[in-house]
């Protein structure tokens, strides 16, 4: 309850089902990708979700900034850290996905690396409230995702 005072995020019923689906269904030493609902314009993301899990992140780029996430070089490098790292989760959460701010986080880049990946590799098997947990369905090589 706390943690929703010092963040832009609640700690609150959704996102804490989110966390528990995701300690349930992954081993401890797994890793997950707390994702926007988009990442062509981003504002800010959770990374909170990762502590509340209890999970480390599926990439380097846990926190997310507009202007690099939203960039073609660093989306494939995270499509290329997800694959190596084998995640299998992510809770993408669209929250803040219309929030506009006078700045340029408001302009798309245009870029869809990662929304076009996830979209292709991964199936919604959970939804709590603004977060979809996403279960991997394909590897990048077509292989079938399996344990």
């Amino acid at each position: 309850a706390r943690l929703g005072g010092v963040a832009p995020f609640s700690a609150g019923p959704d996102r804490s089902a989110a966390a528990a689906y995701l300690r349930a269904h992954t081993d401890p030493g797994e890793r997950v990708l707390s994702a926007t609902g988009r990442h062509d314009r981003i504002v800010l993301n959770d990374s909170s979700l990762y502590f509340l899990a209890q999970r480390l992140p599926g990439t380097r780029w846990h926190h997310y900034d507009p202007g690099v996430q939203t960039s073609a070089a660093v989306q494939a490098e995270m499509i290329a850290e997800l694959e190596r790292w084998r995640v299998r989760w992510i809770a993408r959460d669209s929250s803040a996905d219309e929030r506009i701010e006078p700045n340029q986080s408001a302009v798309s880049s245009g870029v869809h690396l990662l929304d076009d990946y996830i979209a292709s590799h991964f199936r919604a098997v959970e939804r709590c409230g603004a977060i979809t947990i996403l279960e991997r369905s394909l590897w990048a090589d077509g292989a079938r995702a399996g344990r």
